[in-house]
């Protein structure tokens, strides 16, 4: 996201890296407590309400991250449509590694989550660069 608010708003740069961190830490923290809330307060009427959630959350960070980059004409719309992303697409972080615990023995649930970390992290990294 730096290189592409940098090609399309260079004079906003230093602006975009404030934004960006209030992006990131409220609206990325409000969605995975929001997350957490959902899956464990409604859990026993919803059983599936944990994939539900990270399916949810997947299906409404598209819109929100094409406003984000397909507004190039306002920069504030760009920032908002970035904030929206994180505040519905981050939701899946919590429930997704409640289900990896519950999911796996007592024994390997410490290097189930640490693999679990690496992998999102790794290819999260790698698609920048073979999507970018």
């Amino acid at each position: 996201m730096p290189l592409y608010f940098g090609s399309i708003y260079p004079n906003k740069l230093n602006l975009y890296y404030s934004l960006n961190a209030f992006v990131v830490s409220v609206g990325g923290f409000t969605s995975a407590m929001t997350g957490g809330y959902l899956s464990d307060n409604y859990e026993k009427k919803y059983p599936r309400i944990k994939s539900i959630v990270c399916m949810a959350g997947s299906f409404l960070g598209c819109p929100t991250i094409a406003l984000c980059c397909l507004v190039q004409t306002s920069f504030p719309a760009s920032i908002v449509g970035l904030f929206f992303e994180y505040l519905f697409a981050e939701c899946w972080s919590s429930p997704a590694i409640t289900m990896l615990i519950n999911a796996i023995s007592p024994d390997n649930k410490g290097f189930a989550v640490s693999a679990y970390l690496f992998f999102t992290t790794i290819s999260g990294t790698i698609s920048t660069f073979l999507l970018g």
